[in-house]
């Protein structure tokens, strides 16, 4: 099934390999333009009408984590030339942005036995790399840190995140759905202060706000 294949597999192995080679402040950035993917593809596929408080819900909530990542200050970003883990997190947006877009036309199963079956899926796509780099490599043993991250990762952003995902798109839309995808951003900002002793500063509360509104915007 091409969702698992490019959705949960492809998609996965971009975003982490994506990392190796750029910040996770740019990845985030890149992944904010998710919302609006997910309002332009349906709009070029299906020729879904594209209403305006949905643009500008999209809008706002990449304008708030525009606002978060370069700390208030906009006009100050440096884009330059893309590197290729910058390369790596686009073609990821596009590709989740798709998978949110075709999720209707996944087969009317229970949306459990539908996330088993992309999951098996995307797991045997995943293991096409994974042997490509046993067999350059060879097989080394992981140590606890490795093993909890790498269970902390299958479980929440993986498996319950897809649920969840999956589940919303199925509720409100992949429209509406992909708006929500800015809040990682604000989450990321969250977790960085008790674990990394990072500070809250003001724009974190702008951007934040912007984010929030952007959402109330799109409920509408």
């Amino acid at each position: 099934m091409p969702l698992g294949f490019f959705g949960v597999g492809l998609f996965s192995y971009l975003v982490y390999a994506g990392l190796q080679y750029t910040t996770a402040t740019n990845s985030l950035m890149l992944q904010a333009i998710m919302p609006i993917m997910t309002m332009v593809i349906p709009a070029v596929v299906f020729g879904e009408r594209l209403r305006p408080l949905l643009a500008l819900g999209a809008g706002l909530s990449f304008a708030g984590v525009v606002w978060i990542v370069t700390q208030g200050h906009p006009l100050a970003l440096q884009w330059g030339a893309l590197n290729r883990g910058d390369l790596l997190a686009v073609t990821a947006v596009f590709l989740y942005s798709a998978y949110a877009t075709f999720l209707r036309k996944a087969p009317a199963v229970h949306h459990l036995s539908l996330l088993a079956a992309l999951f098996a899926i995307g797991a045997a796509s995943l293991a096409i790399p994974y042997i490509a780099m046993l067999a350059s490599e060879g097989l080394s043993l992981p140590s606890v840190e490795v093993v909890a991250t790498v269970l902390y990762v299958g479980i929440f952003p993986s498996l319950a995140a897809y649920g969840l995902f999956n589940r919303s798109v199925v509720l409100i839309g992949s429209v509406r759905a992909g708006v929500y995808m800015n809040l990682p951003t604000v989450f990321g900002v969250g977790l960085a202060i008790p674990l990394l002793g990072e500070y809250l500063s003001s724009y974190h509360f702008v951007g934040a706000i912007m984010i929030i509104a952007a959402i109330a915007i799109s409920r509408r």
